[in-house]
């Protein structure tokens, strides 16, 4: 037995076990960094104002419910006579005219007030000697004009507000929906990071081990113990890892910087080394809040309604216009400005109009109700969809599960494997350094295939997560 290879051996074996000195550093768990990434992300804060926007825009709607005011005022100095060649240069004439007008939606019922005020001053003669009094008139009219077929109980006026609100809960879906798509990228991000992290850590402490080899058989090269090839293919493994060692670095500064320009300065800052808590529920509660409460349900239910809603707007199209309607109205005419009001009268009636075919709006009503039913199969097919969307989440979910325990073993096998060819090696009962570097090869593509694995877990639960809302709900 070589005694210097037994020495070498024992100091490699102390290596594996104590793993790569690191710097003394912070920690920062998913949640920590989502928490603080969503506050500064630009994009998280344009999500929120473009949301905004889009809601103070539907505000509009409620323009409906508004008075109405129109207003019209003329003078005019200098009257000349309808009937003769008349001319007064102090005639003069001053009209104001106004309507106020407001709808009542939850009836369709119409108020109109209309205020009139005509003064005529010093109107020219009409024939020789005979001349008309100055005179003012005020008149105000009152209407009141209730829809009793077209339009009944404001049907047609209630759509655009009816629309409003549920386009209103369709922003407020699309919000979440994009605040929910931004954590979820933060989380893969963080999730790369972290992976990168890992495997950097186990490639550094591979390559230390590469070092403390190739100086190991060199020294028994220069005795005389090994082959040169030995020597060559020990130097060859220093230089193959030093390359993984690099370009693993390269990747983790690249993804480090892409997580700094949301969170901050991550100097001395790793990731958490234990399993993340992604939020996570069991297939069975997955599957009754998809069918009830889940976002996408909702979504649903409110492209039916304004599909229904639609469907009884176009209906109300096709029937004829029957108007109910009183006006009162009161006037003055009189020479001075201080006569009050006298003259009233009131009239009540009905306005009727009609369509003789009525093609198009019947047309109209016929396409609304064949959407409803397109509509109702669509998402009976998408319910199916994402239902068996989520169900082969949740079974690759548990096979992966499975492939990581058998993984586990096989990694503590690989690295028990590559121990004992090492040492057997260096015991003189293996003669080719090529076992060696195999075991150490398998060793290390074991690892970083569980890192993987352990990585895609937490991906397949970050996209249950998304299906569930579960970070909208976290948020």
């Amino acid at each position: 037995m070589n005694i210097s290879r037994i020495c070498i051996t024992t100091l490699i074996l102390t290596v594996v076990s104590l793993g790569s000195p690191t710097v003394l550093s912070k920690n920062i768990t998913l949640e920590q960094y989502l928490s603080k990434s969503l506050k500064n992300h630009s994009l998280s804060k344009s999500n929120y104002l473009t949301y905004m926007a889009e809601l103070k825009k539907l505000d509009g709607v409620k323009g409906i419910e508004d008075w109405n005011l129109y207003t019209n005022a003329s003078y005019t100095k200098g009257l000349g006579s309808q009937f003769s060649s008349a001319f007064n240069t102090h005639g003069k004439t001053t009209i104001l005219s106004s309507e106020a007008s407001k709808l009542l939606v939850k009836t369709g019922t119409r108020f109109n007030v209309s205020p009139t005020y005509q003064s005529y001053k010093n109107y020219p003669e009409v024939f020789p000697g005979f001349t008309i009094d100055d005179t003012s008139t005020f008149s105000l009219d009152l209407t009141i004009t209730q829809p009793l077929l077209r339009n009944a109980m404001g049907e047609i006026d209630k759509y655009p507000l009816q629309l409003k609100d549920f386009q209103a809960s369709l922003l407020e879906i699309k919000y979440n929906e994009d605040q929910e798509a931004l954590t979820m990228r933060l989380t893969t991000l963080y999730l790369q990071w972290k992976l990168s992290y890992t495997t950097l850590q186990f490639l550094d402490t591979q390559l230390q081990k590469a070092n403390l080899q190739e100086a190991s058989v060199l020294k028994q090269y220069q005795q005389g113990a090994v082959e040169k090839l030995d020597h060559v293919l020990a130097r060859q493994n220093v230089k193959n890892k030093t390359v993984l060692l690099l370009q693993e670095e390269q990747r983790l500064s690249a993804l480090t910087r892409s997580l700094s320009s949301h969170y901050g300065d991550l100097s001395n800052i790793t990731p958490n080394s234990s399993e993340e808590k992604i939020p996570f529920k069991n297939q069975s509660w997955a599957t009754d809040y998809l069918n009830t409460k889940s976002r996408f349900e909702k979504l649903l239910s409110i492209e039916k309604e304004m599909q229904k809603i639609t469907v009884v707007y176009t209906k109300n199209l096709t029937d004829s216009t029957l108007d109910l309607f009183a006006k009162t109205s009161l006037k003055n005419t009189a020479a001075s400005y201080s006569d009050s009001i006298k003259n009233n009268s009131f009239t009540v009636g009905l306005n009727y109009s009609g369509f003789l075919k009525n093609t198009t709006t019947k047309a109209e009503e016929a396409s609304a109700h064949y959407k409803l039913m397109a509509l109702e199969k669509r998402q009976a097919d998408q319910r199916i969809k994402i239902a068996n969307a989520l169900t082969t989440l949740y079974d690759d979910l548990g096979k992966l599960e499975e492939i990581i325990t058998n993984v586990k073993e096989l990694s503590d096998l690989t690295q028990e494997a590559e121990v004992l060819e090492l040492k057997a090696y260096n015991q003189g009962r293996r003669n080719s350094f090529n076992l060696v570097l195999d075991a150490q090869n398998r060793a290390l593509s074991t690892y970083i295939q569980l890192a993987i694995l352990n990585f895609k877990h937490a991906q397949l639960k970050s996209q249950i997560a998304g299906v569930l809302d579960l970070y909208t709900i976290r948020i």
